[in-house]
């Protein structure tokens, strides 16, 4: 499991994508979301880097307890059928 940041962005999102990389991927791959309070556009490239990275084995990404905010910018984006989540979409602000 690897435990994503409480901000993912373009400082953190590099080191994010690095231990997702460095993970098997013919295992199941789970980003745990659940201190994530906010996510840009970088820390979404570290999620479809995730995605790719399974897809060229045979494992699976799994996004588990994404806040409301990482559930916003999926929408937004039209990739919120992209992944698979498990857990409730929380709200942003953590209340």
């Amino acid at each position: 499991m690897v435990a994503a940041p409480v901000e993912i962005d373009i400082a953190t999102a590099g080191s994010l994508r690095d231990e997702i990389l460095a993970t098997d991927p013919d295992c199941t791959i789970v980003i745990d979301l659940t201190a994530v309070r906010f996510c840009d556009s970088t820390g979404l490239a570290a999620l479809l880097a995730a995605r790719e990275h399974a897809r060229g084995g045979a494992g699976r990404l799994l996004l588990r307890n994404p806040p409301a905010a990482v559930g916003r910018l999926l929408v937004i984006t039209h990739l919120e059928d992209a992944f698979e989540i498990e857990g409730c979409v929380g709200p942003a602000d953590g209340s």
